[in-house]
């Protein structure tokens, strides 16, 4: 899907794409951290260091190929019974 050929230099899209996708990774690893935090101190998990992270990333990434930082945010902590949805394959955690 993201495939980009061996030796060739990337193309704008590309760079953008591997941009999101590690962006993903960053507010799925923060949620995870806020999760845990929060479990630790019996308090409800706060996101919005998150959503700022993923934001932030995004921007620098550019528009130049498809996905919002909206789409990430609400994907990894969107699910209201606390759970967690793996964008790549849509197995669940809890």
């Amino acid at each position: 899907m993201w495939a980009s050929s061996a030796g060739a230099a990337l193309t704008d899209e590309e760079k953008c794409q591997a941009a999101k996708l590690k962006a993903a990774g960053i507010h799925a690893k923060c949620v995870l951290n806020a999760q845990s935090k929060a479990v630790k101190k019996g308090v409800p998990a706060d996101f919005k260091q998150c959503a700022a992270k993923v934001e932030q990333a995004f921007a620098k990434a550019g528009g130049s190929c498809a996905g919002t930082a909206s789409e990430i945010i609400a994907a990894n902590t969107a699910n209201a019974d606390e759970t967690l949805t793996n964008l790549a394959d849509g197995c669940m955690w809890e």
